[in-house]
This record gives C-alpha cells, structure tokens and sequence, in this order.
C-alpha cells in the first residue's frame, strides 16, 4: 500500500471548516480511535505530554477487564434495561476483543433506545440497580462532559462509536470493495458525532475521518498527488489521542507523522526515538512517510530520558496487569468494586520537564546565547573586513 498525503476539508454543513493535511497511517490506528465508553472518559484522554504518549505512559488494561465487563452486563439485561453508559461500555468492549458483529448490534439498541425518546428530554439517569452514570461518579470524569448536556453527550457517543464499529470491520474483511458503502456510512456516523460534540476527543475524530476518506478513494482506484504537510496543534493531539487508547502505539506512521509536525525537540526526540524502537522490535512500515530526526543536541539530551521512561513504563503496565489479574480472579472488577484497587500502589506521572521557572530560565539562557552568537558574527565580520580594506588601502613605503 503506497502513502500519501493530501487536504481533507470538514463537512461544511457543520458551520466551521477547517483543514488538516494528514499521511496515510497504517490500519492500526483506526482500531483507536473515536471509542467512547467510561474508561475514555475516566482516563481523559488527549491531555497527556506527547513525552509521556511516545514512552507508554498511559492507562491499559488486559482482554479480560473487557471480557467481565461483557458477561456483567449481559446477565444484566436479561432483567432490567441497560443505561445509555452501559450500551457505550458493552459495545466498546466487544469491539476491544474484535467482536465487530456484537458490538454493531449493541450500538444499535442505544440507537434505538435513544430514537424512542426521540432524542429530546430523556431523562439520563441510572436505572435502579445500575452503575452511576460516570459524570455522577465520585471522581469527577473528563472534561468533556463539563462542555455538553448529558443528552448530547449520548447522541455524539451513539454517532462515534456506530462508525468506529463500522469501519473497524469493514477494515478487518479485509476493506472489500462490494462492503465499501460501509466504510461511506461509517464517515457519515462520525461527521454527526463531530457536528454534536466538534472538540471532543482532541480532534481524533478528524484524524480518523481523513483516514476512511483516503481509503475509500483508494479502493474506488484513485491516485492523489502528495502536497506539503500542515503542522497543527490539533493534529498532535489527534495522533496523541490514537496512540493513548492503545491499538496505534505499534503504529511506526504514527510517530513518524509526530516528528514532522512537533516544534518542540524533547517531544519530536521522544517521537523519534519510539518510532526507531518500532523498527528495531520487527515493525514495517506500510507507507512512505518519513521520519524526520530531531536535531542532535536533542538525541544526546533525551536519549537517556526516553531509555528511562521506557523501562518505568514498562514496569508500571507489568505492575498493573499482575494486580488486576488477581483481582479478576476474586471475582472484582472496577465496574463494580469500590475497593477494587485497594492495595494497589499507582505510580506517579513522571515529571518529564523541569518545572516552569527553571524552563523559563533555561529558555532564557539558551535565547540569549544564541542571540549573542548571531550578533558576534556579523561583528567579527564587520571587524574582519575594516581591517583587510585598511590594510589595502595602506599606502607601501618606498626604500631609498
């Protein structure tokens, strides 16, 4: 599959537009993106240091969290209805064991719950013996549900997670061209999520858009020209937001896209240096994007950082795997069980810069050192040339 790049341009319809230009990254990352239960919304991702995404340093948790969430929540609706929540949660973790099938049909019964109360004035509250829907939760939850009614939130979820599961299986047929209308419903899904909810999820949606537009094209046979890429805040953040989920942190396109459009050299080192590890640990890349090296002052600063961070990273997931397992084992999980992680010791975010006074002062020195070296050029220069045109202008003495 060749790569490419090209301008994707929202919706009109939706009163904004706005344009990205984004590479072809590989199918990985779309198993990513746009999945909306209580875990995405609990975690809050997007709002992590690229430093932090690029090392592993995010939640993760193990097929079975997903497999007991499922077997719960089946038993439970053979006596009661299930939440909007839990229909969100129930499809999600289908879709995390690869089930696309069951996690359309899930979807599509929070469709259908949501379209009997004609989308207006449904009273979003748990029903008796249900969980607590997560913003009523006692930790408060991300931010997105602060800029949304509890209602549109379920209407943008329903959209979100509707095309996510659609084009994860057409994805996974293997992208035949008779299903293709899938993957055209699939786009239209997530246009109305993102016309519900435009900022959510740090623009991963518009990232994930893009990418079933080009792959659409390229079945249908068509060829684009590769025009220069658009670096973007909110295309970090999209990639970022791909990559905390899990399915794209093995995705070599992924970072290798962070390095050309991060400014800043300890985020586009980290970047890089992950991208390299990808490589080394068997990973192929399934298109031609380059991978755009930081400068080397920034590989000699961070390299040891990013060795670090690894490893602690990897002790941490190692960590939590092994507890939760053993939690499982009991019967527990987090769904259900307040003192579900009791005993269990987090480890802390890492503090991957130095706190801001002494980045500002850093900032300072490095500004000024380069600013003097810029004005001592031209200087010595200036200097330079008035001595050599003094010199040849020196009348020569004559002997007698």
């Amino acid at each position: 599959m060749g790569g490419l790049t090209y301008n994707y341009r929202v919706n009109p319809r939706h009163g904004w537009r706005r344009s990205a230009t984004l590479s072809v990254l590989s199918l990985a990352v779309l198993a990513s993106a746009c999945l909306n239960d209580r875990d995405s919304l609990e975690y809050g991702f997007g709002d992590r240091d690229v430093m932090l995404v690029a090392t592993g340093w995010f939640p993760q948790n193990p097929p079975e969290f997903y497999q007991m969430r499922i077997d719960r929540l089946l038993k439970a609706s053979n006596s009661r209805p299930l939440s909007p929540s839990e229909y969100d949660d129930i499809s999600v973790a289908y879709d995390r064991i690869g089930k696309d099938d069951d996690a359309l049909k899930w979807i599509q019964k929070k469709g259908e719950l949501m379209d009997h109360h004609r989308f207006k004035g449904y009273d979003i509250q748990p029903l008796e013996g249900s969980p607590p829907e997560p913003w009523n939760a006692r930790n408060r939850p991300h931010h997105i549900v602060d800029s949304i009614s509890p209602t549109d939130y379920h209407r943008y979820s329903l959209h979100a997670n509707w095309g996510t599961f659609l084009i994860h299986r057409w994805i996974r047929a293997g992208m035949p061209l008779a299903r293709v209308d899938e993957a055209s419903e699939a786009e239209n899904q997530l246009n109305d999520a993102i016309e519900i909810n435009p900022e959510a999820h740090a623009g991963r949606e518009i990232v994930q858009i893009a990418i079933i537009d080009w792959l659409i094209k390229e079945r249908q046979g068509s060829r684009h020209i590769r025009p220069e890429l658009v670096t973007g805040s909110q295309t970090i953040k999209g990639l970022s937001g791909l990559v905390e989920l899990g399915a794209a942190w093995n995705s070599y396109e992924v970072f290798a896209l962070m390095t050309q459009h991060i400014h800043d050299g300890g985020g586009q080192a980290m970047a890089y240096f992950r991208a390299k590890e990808i490589l080394v640990n068997g990973g192929k890349p399934v298109t031609d994007v380059d991978l755009l090296p930081p400068e080397p002052r920034y590989i000699e600063r961070y390299q040891d950082t990013y060795n670090h961070l690894r490893e602690t990273a990897k002790q941490a997931i190692s960590d939590r795997f092994k507890f939760m397992r053993s939690q499982f084992s009991k019967g527990k999980h987090p769904d259900t069980d307040v003192d579900f992680w009791r005993g269990y010791s987090a480890p802390e975010r890492p503090v991957v810069y130095l706190p801001w006074p002494a980045r500002l002062l850093a900032y300072a020195i490095e500004i000024v050192i380069n600013l003097l070296g810029c004005v001592w050029i031209p200087i010595l220069l200036f200097v330079v040339m008035k001595i050599a045109k003094g010199k040849k202008g020196k009348p020569t003495s004559i002997s007698s």
